[in-house]
């Protein structure tokens, strides 16, 4: 008998849902604020509105502002261009996981990828245009130059 009172109680435990109200920024009062979207030079090469960055589940991307109307979207680039077809720029997306990584914006066509990210600064010893952020226990974040493994602190 009280074995089924317990898994009763399991149940309707299971029902409760928790409030949450860390999704939506609030100001002091607890009213919901308003974020202005983040603007990018340039306008929409389809229809010559702004063109602003906005947030999937995927990471970063830039839209057209007039979406419902236009849905132009393009990657969200790092400035660093791609060091295996050289077209292209470095985008940070995300996985299933949640989990970072980057490659080049002409993905289909070029099939670079790392899990490292990579920083806009050329190397001390070789003079590479880019080096790769790592981190370490002991060493703790660190750069990493990808052509001659060269590491600076």
């Amino acid at each position: 008998m009280e074995l089924l009172n317990i898994k009763k109680l399991d149940l309707q435990a299971k029902k409760v849902f928790i409030r949450c109200d860390f999704n939506v920024p609030k100001d002091e009062d607890g009213n919901i604020k308003i974020v202005e979207q983040e603007k990018v030079d340039g306008e929409c090469p389809k229809c010559g509105s702004e063109l602003v960055v906005k947030k999937g589940r995927f990471g970063k991307f830039i839209a057209c502002s007039d979406y419902p109307k236009c849905k132009h979207t393009q990657p969200f680039t790092m400035g660093i261009k791609c060091p295996e077809c050289g077209d292209g720029e470095i985008t940070e997306k995300k996985n299933r996981k949640g989990q970072y990584f980057y490659s080049c914006s002409r993905y289909p066509d070029c099939k670079f990828i790392t899990n490292f990210k990579p920083v806009k600064m050329n190397c001390p010893s070789c003079g590479n245009y880019y080096m790769q952020e790592k981190y370490n226990k002991e060493k703790g974040k660190y750069l990493v130059c990808p052509k001659c493994d060269k590491e600076v602190y």
